[in-house]
């Protein structure tokens, strides 16, 4: 079921809105609607304290590692090996 959402703008808002929904050849309602949804993707999953953490509890394995240079130039062969 949908809800309907009223948000009042400014007149130089929503000509701002009306231009970058044009560019997009959308409506203005469809154009918000997928800035509201482009924004709540970006939204972290999980907060800072569960995050640290997560880090605290790996840092108390001790996994066998290379040294950094030879793994940044691991994971660089394998990004330029892609684009062969």
């Amino acid at each position: 079921m949908s809800k309907r959402l009223q948000v009042l703008v400014s007149e130089a808002e929503m000509r701002e809105l009306k231009a970058a929904a044009q560019k997009e050849r959308l409506s203005v309602g469809a154009w918000v609607r997928k800035a509201i949804h482009s924004t709540m993707g970006k939204a972290p999953s999980r907060s800072a304290e569960e995050k640290l953490q997560a880090i605290q509890a790996a840092s108390l394995h001790s996994f066998p590692v290379s040294d950094i240079t030879e793994m940044n130039r691991e994971i660089e062969e394998g990004y330029l090996s892609g684009l062969r």
